[in-house]
């Protein structure tokens, strides 16, 4: 099953520097023994940022452009905990957060490119209904934009913000 980790960030133009943005205010303090990074967003965006890193095609294969280089130190530390200790994350990337908000969630993703095994077990409705696409609307449900509305509403001020997400897999079998 392949799954992601979303942290937001945003540009500080007074030091000219990315900087990690809790869910919360009051976050826990970051512990570097376990990776305490609150993230956002609860529905698996995996398919959807395929979609947007390889720009519309419908490829198994995301375009991943790796951790930003000017990312945040609290993300890079996150990602070499959770790729290097862990072992739990295979790769990074990063979208601007406004192309979560001009997407076209219409837009059909083929049910093909996910596991019969993960659909059966984790989304038996759509896995019974024997669909061979979904919009990515029906797929991330109304949770989400509830999620995306709010997240919208906090950082729509700020003129460069984006998220950083790692990609990762568990075995269902």
């Amino acid at each position: 099953m392949n799954e992601t980790i979303c942290h937001l960030e945003i540009f500080d133009e007074e030091i000219g520097l990315w900087e990690y943005v809790p869910v919360s205010s009051d976050p826990e303090p970051i512990n570097c023994y376990y990776n305490n990074l609150e993230h956002f967003f609860s529905a698996n965006l995996y398919y959807l940022f395929i979609t947007l890193e390889n720009e519309g095609t419908q490829s198994l294969f995301p375009m991943c452009k790796g951790l930003p280089v000017d990312c945040s130190e609290v993300i890079a530390k996150a990602y070499h905990f959770l790729s290097e200790e862990v072992r739990l994350c295979r790769n990074a990337s990063y979208i601007n957060l406004s192309d979560l908000f001009s997407f076209d969630y219409t837009k059909l993703f083929d049910l093909n490119d996910i596991g019969e095994k993960e659909l059966e077990m984790l989304y038996p409705e759509i896995y019974e209904s024997k669909k061979q696409s979904l919009t990515h609307k029906e797929w991330l449900g109304d949770d989400f934009f509830g999620e995306l509305e709010a997240v919208k509403k906090r950082f729509d001020k700020y003129p460069k913000c984006r998220i950083v997400y790692f990609m990762y897999c568990t075995n269902l079998s």
